[in-house]
Parts: structure tokens; C-alpha cells; sequence
């Protein structure tokens, strides 16, 4: 008798998390439990908008560029905001405001209330999703991939799912990224790709291509740096099909001397379409939201300043209960977080003594011919791990050595200048394969007794406790924050213009620097208004400096328009424009000690 048939009748009657529908919405369940206890429920109120203006810059960034998305005229790419850099349009892109929502709600703008957040909705549903689709892709590699119901008697699948879940919904990448890089934290994407590829020898054809094509919208759609991480998981899972199916076919008793071609290159051509249909709408939908059009560019300087540093497994860097930070090389490397957590570290080593057993009885060339999904998912590993990598290799404070690249690749990946995210990958496959490896090294050591099921799930129930819990420094802070009610206060209302504000129709710095810039956007949208300088995720200097010497020579000339706001900072008020204070000409107001506000 199997140890899964020996679980005890209390543990029978969980079979139901067997039941993928029913797994995932437990897994859901979870998410959002464990949403609320981090997070509270406060910020799930969408007119509660003032959590957003007291942490990470980029955080509000991304809530008022939705703000001038919403007030912005229709046009066509739909995703261009015309009021946050005028006379320049810009995609919503590149304010990082999860396009697709942000899209949505605009089609209600004109009904929404003025103060509208929809950031603590998604990351809840983000939350959800991490607990709901992380259970599947466990409970799939747990049964082998095909994930039917009829394949196991046992319970075992899917309770470990489950519990194995608030690694994924509490992963330090998903704690480090929500509500900083918001959309950055929907790592549920990672995932979904992980799922089509465990499950996808289920799907039909059509189903695959559609699936492909889907992805490419859901990446584009809330963050572009998805788009690599999970076009390597369908490229790895095409690859494996090809060579599974291929082989399966031959195994099957197909003719002797036929050349394998004959069955490997139709289905290299179906890969390469279902691909192509990836590509494909995640290039079309770039377009629709306006990600080339205008000023804006998709590549920017800097890559090679936001790589790993090779610590980056074992560094928890924004804190644990037991191991402490690591150093890095330089800060930006924080780019390159993944610290898998001492739960999963354990687990890997209760892992790795499966699987150096497995790979000394069978040898390593056999066991990675034979395993070809293992073998797809060691390709990936190495491939996204040395993309995170390049080109300067350090561990610690020690630089290892550099990498140099022709000025060609550098450009090329100056596309995807925080290349240190593309670790993501690496360590989802790693944390997955941990969990799996060590669910079989422990139905190894104990499967075979009486209670083995349950010493089995009572030991991976305190091995993602630990995970947990080695997590609470990083809880703590977010929960210090976001359950206390916030407030947001502006340099703006203080001053109190002589004319009616009605007749002020545009915000203009004369200067290009990100200071009061925030303060001011937020501002001129509260009031109907325009700004000719923001802040996005890619430059547009080159527009902007332009404009604002085309400001600065008209108010040499004399030139001042009675429906304009003009700022600079006091030092250069100081030498350019109290002239124009003295001779009556202008009203200036002081907004703090730095900065200068003028009207007509």
C-alpha cells in the first residue's frame, strides 16, 4: 500500500483541493487573507488617495500619470496623455500605470469622483491571483503536469499546493515591488506562463495560440518587462514540446529509417507561430497605447547599473528574523532582488539531496535527456540568470569581473535597462523546484509509514511558517504604513493668486528638474490644468528643454501670457525674473524657500 493510501480519514476529506477550480479559489482565498493582514483594508478604498503621496516617489508617479490619462483628450494611439509634458504627448506607458486599467477607467472618467485610485484594488487582485495560480502550477508538477483529476487517488497534490502557496503570495519580490512598482508587483504573470507550460501537451492547438497571443497582451498591458521573462518560459516550453512530442511519436512505432525531421519540423513551425502570435500582440499593443509615438523612445541609457549581485538568493536585504543583509557592490543592485527566504532555502536543500540521488543513480547526461522539462527549466535558469548578470559580475562588495559588450548589444538591451529583473524567473523555477524536490525527498524518508502523509504536510506546513515568518520585518514596515490613515499635503495651497484660478489653463517650468514636480502635477489636474514637465519611466529631455527655452526667450522678450503659471527656483528667480517683479510686469509668490511661483 502507497503512503498516499494511507492518509488519515481527516486528511481524506481535504480531496476536494484535487479539484483545480476548487484549489485555486482557496488559493485566492489565501491571497486576499493575507493582502488584508499585510496591507489593511484602507487602501482598497478607491477615493482614498493619499497612501499614494507619502512613500516611494514612483508610487505617485504612477497615480498621476492615470490622473492626466483620465483628463486627457481621446486620441489615437489611445494610450497618449497630452497634459503632463504639453506641448509633448507621452504613452501611459511610461508613467507606469498599468495600461489596461488605466484604459478601463478612463472610459468612466467622466462619472468616476475626482479622486479615483484603482492600485489597491489590483494589488489585492494581484494577491488573489498569486495564491490561486502558484497552487495550480505545484499541484500540476506534483502530478506530473497534465493536472486531471483522475491521474491520483491521493489528496497529497493538492493539499501541498496549498500550503505551499504563501511562498509565492508573500514572495520578498512581490513584498519589495507592491505599491513601488506597483504593476511590477503582478508576478502572478510569471506564473500564468509557468502554468501554460506544465499543462499546455492538454491544450489544443488553437488554445496554445490563443494562450501565446493573451499572454502578450497581459504583459505589454501592465508592465513591458514582462514581455522577456515570460516570452524565455514559452520559448523553453515550445522547445520541450518539440523534442517531447517528437520523441513520444518515434516511441510510438513510426517507421524505421524515417528521418526525425519528418515530425520535428512541423511542430518547430507551430512553435514559431505560436510565438509569433506573442510577439505579435504584444507589439500591437505597444502601438495601441502610443509606446512610439512622439518624442518618447523605448530605449534609455543606463543599462548595466541595475544588475544582480550574485548574493542575491541568500541577501535578504530588506531584512529577515535570523540571516542578515549582505552587502552589495552598488545600491542600484537592489534592482536584482530575489532572496529566496528561509523557508525555501531549507526546502532546497532537503531538494537537492533528491535530486543529486536522482541524477547519480540515472547520470547526469541520461537523467537530462530523459527529463526534458528539467532540462528546459536548467536552460531558462542559466539563460535569465546570466541576462540579470551582465556585464559587470559581483558578489558582495567585490567585483568579480566585467563583461564587455559591443556597443550594438548594449543598445539593444538598453531597452530592458533594469536587466537585474530578469532573475524573477530564475527564482520562480527555483523556489517551484524546491518545493517539489523536497515534497518527494520527504515522501522518501517518511512515505513509507503509517503517518507519513501527515508528518509529510505537518513538516512542509513548518517549513513555509518559517518562510512566513522570516518575512515579518519586511510585513511589519508595510503594515506600519498603509493601516495608519495618511494625508497629503501641498506646496500649492498655500498661495492664493489675485485673478480668479479660472483663467489659468497651463503650469510652466522653467526649469528641468524632478523637485516639486509631483506636487505640482497633482495640482494642475485637481484644477483642470496642464504642466509642460514630468517625470516618466523613459526621458523625453530633448522635447522639454526645448520648450522651456522657447518660455524663458519669450519672457525676455516681454512676452507673458495672463493664462499661465510660471515657476522657477529662487535662485534663478533671483537672476532673471525679479526684474520683472520690479517693473510690475509679473506677481511672484513663494511656494517654499526654493521655489518661485509667477503670474500676470
Amino acid at each position: 500500500m502507497s503512503s498516499f493510501q494511507k492518509l488519515s480519514k481527516q486528511t481524506r476529506l481535504l480531496s476536494f483541493l484535487n479539484n483545480r477550480f476548487i484549489l485555486f479559489l482557496t488559493g485566492c482565498a489565501l491571497g486576499a487573507a493575507c493582502f488584508l493582514w499585510v496591507y489593511g483594508v484602507r487602501i482598497l478604498d478607491p477615493v482614498y488617495d493619499a497612501w499614494l503621496f507619502n512613500t516611494d516617489m514612483d508610487l505617485k508617479q504612477h497615480y498621476i500619470g492615470w490622473c492626466h490619462y483620465r483628463m486627457s483628450d481621446w486620441h489615437f494611439p489611445v494610450g497618449l496623455i497630452d497634459t503632463l509634458s504639453y506641448p509633448t504627448s507621452v504613452s501611459v506607458i511610461f508613467t507606469d500605470s498599468i495600461p489596461l486599467l488605466a484604459l478601463f477607467f478612463k472610459l468612466f472618467g467622466g462619472v468616476l469622483p475626482i479622486h479615483f485610485q484603482y492600485f489597491g484594488l489590483f494589488g489585492f487582485v494581484s494577491f488573489m491571483l498569486m495564491g490561486g495560480i502558484s497552487s495550480l502550477v505545484v499541484m500540476s508538477l506534483l502530478r506530473g503536469g497534465a493536472c486531471r483529476d483522475e491521474e491520483t487517488p491521493s489528496v497529497t497534490p493538492g493539499v501541498i499546493a496549498l500550503i505551499s502557496s504563501p511562498v509565492y503570495i508573500l514572495s520578498t519580490t512581490v513584498l519589495q515591488r507592491m505599491f513601488y512598482h506597483t504593476a511590477l508587483g503582478a508576478q502572478w504573470i510569471i506564473l500564468l506562463a509557468l502554468y501554460i507550460w506544465f499543462n499546455r501537451h492538454g491544450y489544443s492547438r488553437r488554445r496554445i495560440l490563443v494562450s501565446y497571443g493573451l499572454m502578450g497582451l497581459l504583459c505589454v498591458g501592465i508592465h513591458t518587462y514582462y514581455v522577456p521573462m515570460v516570452g524565455s518560459i514559452l520559448l523553453a516550453a515550445g522547445i520541450e514540446n518539440c523534442v517531447a512530442q517528437t520523441r513520444r511519436e518515434k516511441q510510438a512505432g513510426c517507421e524505421e529509417g524515417v528521418s526525425r525531421g519528418k515530425y520535428l519540423w512541423p511542430r518547430l513551425f507551430w512553435e514559431a507561430v505560436n510565438l509569433f502570435a506573442f510577439c505579435f500582440t504584444g507589439l500591437l499593443t505597444l502601438y495601441v497605447f502610443g509606446a512610439f509615438y512622439g518624442e518618447s523612445g523605448g530605449v534609455d541609457e543606463g543599462f548595466g547599473s541595475f544588475v544582480i549581485n550574485l548574493n542575491t538568493f541568500i541577501n535578504p536585504l530588506y531584512g529577515s528574523v535570523i540571516l542578515k543583509p549582505m552587502k552589495l557592490y552598488y545600491a542600484w543592485q537592489y534592482e536584482g532582488y530575489a532572496y529566496l527566504g528561509l523557508g525555501v532555502l531549507i526546502l532546497a536543500a532537503f531538494g537537492m539531496v533528491y535530486m543529486v540521488k536522482s541524477l547519480k543513480k540515472a547520470g547526469i547526461k541520461k537523467y537530462l535527456k530523459e527529463h526534458i522539462r528539467f532540462s528546459a527549466a536548467l536552460a531558462v535558469i542559466l539563460a535569465d540568470t546570466l541576462l540579470a548578470l551582465i556585464p559587470i559580475v559581483t558578489f558582495g562588495g567585490v567585483k568579480l569581473f566585467g563583461i564587455p559588450l559591443p556597443g550594438i548589444v548594449r543598445n539593444a538591451m538598453g531597452i530592458f535597462r533594469s536587466n537585474g529583473r530578469f532573475i524573477w524567473v530564475p527564482m520562480y523555477l527555483i523556489t517551484t523546484g524546491a518545493l517539489c524536490y523536497a515534497y518527494r525527498q520527504l515522501s522518501e524518508m517518511f512515505g513509507q509509514r503509517e503517518k507519513g502523509g501527515k508528518i509529510i504536510i505537518k513538516a512542509m506546513v513548518f517549513l513555509v511558517l518559517l518562510q512566513v515568518l522570516d518575512a515579518t520585518p519586511v510585513i511589519k514596515t508595510k503594515q506600519n504604513y498603509f493601516t495608519k490613515e495618511q494625508y497629503n499635503t501641498s506646496i500649492w495651497t498655500k498661495v492664493s493668486f489675485p485673478a480668479s484660478d479660472l483663467k489659468y489653463r497651463e503650469m510652466v517650468f522653467l526649469y528641468n528638474e524632478n523637485d516639486i514636480m509631483m506636487d505640482t502635477a497633482f495640482f494642475a489636474y485637481l484644477n483642470g490644468r496642464s504642466i509642460n514637465n514630468y517625470y516618466y519611466a523613459r526621458d523625453i529631455d530633448a522635447a522639454v528643454n526645448a520648450n522651456i527655452l522657447q518660455w524663458k526667450e519669450e519672457l525676455k522678450a516681454g512676452k507673458i501670457r495672463d493664462d499661465v503659471i510660471y515657476i522657477c527656483r529662487k535662485r534663478d528667480y533671483d537672476e532673471e525674473y525679479a526684474p520683472l517683479a520690479s517693473a510690475g510686469k509679473m506677481h511672484w509668490y513663494e511656494l517654499d524657500k526654493d521655489h518661485m511661483a509667477g503670474v500676470r
